[in-house]
């Protein structure tokens, strides 16, 4: 599946976490074993029964719900900017688990570990799901193309959107998506205010609307969130044909 842009990207060596709160993973049962999930699994992918797949289906979910809690924690270390979307990370994440379960075909899981091989498959899923929400709610775009033209000019790999991360750790600092933000916040806002044709697309936004999400601006403006919503999409997509344009 297609990488997020990396507004937030949680790496492998980004393992701390802080612990949070919420209803549907508070008492997350224990991951099953090996041999447990291979008889889930067995009773999900070939059921003699309806209600056998069934209750094994649900088992298989409910079972990774101790996984996501440990991920959306280490998001809720690492960048500041999650903790204030806990529910919608949990919803994503909850979301990811299931769509994957419900196309999991034998091929997937037909290694010696399948608990290791589904549960890869789960992680991954959860995490893009994660930071595909988390991005969309950001609404932070990506540097121009003329900008990251620029910084592969001179060997840099380009931005891909504002940062907020714990740069404490060495590891972070160096990562190239961490340099700059001053400039490509500038750059942003210099485009930004050349594609805004009204005053509701310029307050949705301005510099002190971003990392809000669409119903904290919706409050503030005093429309729906769905028209935030639809303002963005389109206020992205004049971005994206401005960059190109610049190709």
């Amino acid at each position: 599946m297609p990488e997020p842009q990396k507004m937030v990207h949680l790496t492998p060596a980004q393992r701390y976490r802080k612990k949070f709160s919420h209803p549907l993973t508070d008492n997350a049962p224990p991951q099953l074993s090996e041999e447990e999930l291979r008889l889930a699994l067995a009773m999900y992918l070939n059921p003699p029964q309806i209600t056998v797949g069934l209750m094994a289906k649900e088992k298989l979910m409910v079972s990774f719900f101790r996984l996501l809690r440990s991920t959306v924690a280490r998001y809720n270390y690492h960048w500041v900017v999650c903790r204030r979307f806990i529910p919608e990370m949990v919803s994503a994440g909850s979301e990811a688990i299931v769509s994957t379960i419900l196309k999991l075909t034998p091929e997937q899981v037909s290694g010696d570990n399948k608990s290791q091989a589904l549960g890869g498959l789960i992680e991954g899923a959860i995490r893009h799901s994660i930071e595909t929400t988390i991005n969309d709610l950001r609404g932070v775009l990506p540097a121009s193309e003329r900008t990251n033209r620029s910084r592969e000019a001179d060997d840099r790999r380009p931005i891909y959107g504002s940062i907020e991360a714990d740069l404490a750790s060495n590891y972070v600092k160096n990562m190239e998506e961490y340099l700059d933000p001053g400039f490509l916040r500038v750059d942003v806002e210099d485009a930004l205010a050349a594609l805004a044709k009204s005053p509701v697309e310029k307050a949705v936004c301005a510099y002190s609307s971003w990392g809000q999400s669409n119903r904290e601006i919706a409050k503030k403006l005093s429309i729906s969130p769905q028209h935030v919503g639809r303002i963005r999409t389109t206020l992205r997509r004049r971005y994206q044909e401005l960059g190109e344009k610049h190709v």
